[in-house]
């Protein structure tokens, strides 16, 4: 297979560009192309992963239009997991807000968001202030120049915690309510740190 320098993952491009307040760009159509004409003049081998939610018919046919006009790039449906992208140690990746940042520090990837997105209160996403700063960014990425910090896990561990499972919801949220205890026999395991484990070693894709 191709090698590749960068990721860029995509939105699913229906979804409103300003949901986490202040974007560096107009919007997603405008993000991807700057984002890859920036890219290919940095020399960059470049890949992109399509969203995994992508069903509207729009944005599909927008990921079309993508495609042919950068069919020289390596595309990667979105099937394929992001942890076989990320074994191949890619330099960085790119993403406008994505969870897909989290996941790319995770694994010592460094992660580039567009904009404000839901990390942007840690140091483990580089979250640019606006345009300019965002090009600078991929520059410095690209020449290895950006770095995590050493207790960068222990952050992303921080972050998942408040952001996905601290019961601090303005509404009421029904999940709140659900016991994972008492699906494990759905699963075979004995607990839950046994489907934890089971995910983190990518058995669910």
């Amino acid at each position: 297979s191709r090698k590749f320098d960068v990721v860029v993952f995509l939105p699913e491009f229906s979804d409103a560009p300003h949901s986490y307040g202040n974007f560096a760009f107009n919007d997603c159509n405008e993000w991807v192309h700057e984002t890859i004409k920036f890219l290919k003049l940095q020399k960059l081998n470049i890949a992109i992963k399509e969203h995994p939610n992508t069903w509207l018919h729009s944005s599909q046919m927008f990921i079309d239009i993508l495609k042919k006009k950068y069919s020289g790039l390596v595309w990667f449906n979105k099937n394929i997991s992001n942890l076989a992208i990320f074994n191949k140690k890619p330099k960085f990746g790119i993403s406008p807000f994505g969870t897909v940042l989290h996941e790319l520090a995770y694994h010592n990837i460094i992660p580039i968001a567009a904009g404000n997105n839901p990390y942007m209160s840690y140091d483990f996403v580089f979250t640019p202030k606006n345009k300019k700063d965002y090009f600078s960014l991929i520059s410095l990425a690209a020449k290895n120049k950006l770095k995590l910090k050493k207790n960068y896990k222990e952050k992303i561990a921080e972050c998942y915690y408040m952001y996905f499972l601290h019961n601090d919801d303005y509404m009421e949220n029904y999940s709140r309510s659900v016991n994972l205890k008492d699906h494990l026999h759905v699963y075979g395991k004995k607990d839950i740190y046994s489907i934890l484990k089971k995910f983190n070693e990518g058995h669910f894709k």
